[in-house]
């Protein structure tokens, strides 16, 4: 990502915004940035050597806004550069860093506060800078990366290379989240809020991808079990020689899968799962109820010719409520990861900044050298 437009304002002093905070040694030409907006304004100044050390997306701030070099020879006041979309501590702690004041670095930092240091980062390709610094400050949340609220680790996960935190938390936002009734934004786990915040490109869209796969194979599984019913070959316990017992088996069971698919919603058989709100989560736990929902003394009434029906015991073992709870933990068991090639490719080379991993030179080989075998979405 490019740096945000900024303006220059060639005359005048800089608006009241309180105190000039000084970075480093100013001698010579120097630069004021002005950092955030309203009451959170900040003022900075460094010099324009300074500056342009850290890189050329920094130097390209001066490049585009310069006053003519006649003028600037002679102009005692600093170059004024507008960076009202950032946030002012995160400029703060780049600046310090870039500058030698390690003694002002912050030891530790809130969870919003490393999220807008990652945009900053993202924005001016400062991550070499911070490579001492950023998992001693991530070091309080990771036991987070789950909780509600800590969606946005998805963010910094992403800026600063750590894929394993990535895509356990991506696969969790694609099993436990829902979505609103259009089908087309997440809500974030455990909330009827839409789930909002910084996120790298595509990782929203990805997810909800993924979580739509989940959906789907989880209800292919359930329509061919009572596919399965529908054609009486679904009994585990009757003899070749017992068709009639074959066939009452999967009848009873038909029904009760029939009945609990209806009152769940699920039936007659969705077509899609485009605006299915529930999450794959709250899916599979519907399924995994049915153990202990559908009776299993209903499971078959068997009858020889001239008699009464009485109960069979032997028919527990095609209790369908059984053979519904299975079907969640195979699939869970089983998600991909819902992350594009060119994500994953992304994260790999932000992490090579900060560790020299022989896993990374494989970019198919996750930080522990094992092979990722990441979604390819079409």
């Amino acid at each position: 990502m490019r740096p945000s437009k900024s303006k220059t304002e060639p005359k005048g002093s800089p608006p009241a915004r309180g105190p000039i905070e000084r970075f480093g040694e100013t001698n010579g030409p120097a630069v004021l940035l002005l950092v955030g907006r309203g009451g959170g304004s900040h003022q900075f100044l460094i010099s324009e050597s300074s500056l342009c050390t850290l890189g050329p997306r920094w130097k390209g701030l001066l490049s585009n806004r310069s006053i003519t070099k006649s003028k600037r020879l002679f102009s005692k006041s600093p170059k004024i550069i507008n960076l009202q979309g950032e946030h002012p501590n995160a400029i703060r702690v780049i600046l310090h860093i870039a500058t030698l004041q390690f003694t002002k670095v912050p030891t530790t930092l809130d969870f919003p506060e490393i999220v807008h240091l990652a945009e900053a980062v993202a924005r001016y390709d400062a991550h070499s800078l911070l490579v001492n610094y950023i998992d001693t400050w991530l070091a309080p949340y990771r036991e987070r990366l789950l909780h509600p609220g800590y969606e946005e680790w998805l963010f910094i996960a992403h800026q600063f290379g750590y894929e394993t935190e990535y895509l356990e938390l991506s696969k969790h936002l694609a099993i436990h989240c829902r979505v609103d009734p259009t089908g087309k934004q997440l809500l974030a786990p455990e909330t009827p809020f839409v789930l909002e915040g910084k996120f790298p490109i595509d990782t929203l869209e990805h997810i909800k991808e993924g979580r739509k796969q989940i959906l789907c194979t989880m209800l292919k599984v359930t329509y061919d079990l009572w596919a399965s019913l529908s054609q009486g070959s679904n009994c585990k316990i009757g003899r070749e020689d017992e068709p009639n017992v074959r066939r009452r088996c999967a009848a009873v069971n038909l029904l009760e899968l029939t009945d609990y698919l209806r009152a769940l919603g699920l039936f007659p058989m969705l077509k899609t799962v485009e605006t299915f709100q529930w999450s794959p989560y709250d899916l599979s736990t519907m399924l995994a109820d049915a153990k202990a929902l559908i009776p299993i003394a209903a499971t078959l009434l068997i009858s020889r010719r001239g008699s009464a029906p009485v109960e069979s015991p032997r028919h527990g073992q095609c209790h369908i409520g059984s053979q519904l709870a299975a079907i969640p933990a195979r699939i869970l068991n089983d998600v991909a990861w819902p992350v594009g090639i060119p994500t994953l490719l992304h994260i790999k080379d932000n992490g090579g900044e900060y560790r020299l991993d022989y896993a990374y030179a494989n970019p198919c080989a996750d930080v522990d050298g094992l092979a990722v075998q990441p979604m390819e979405f079409v």
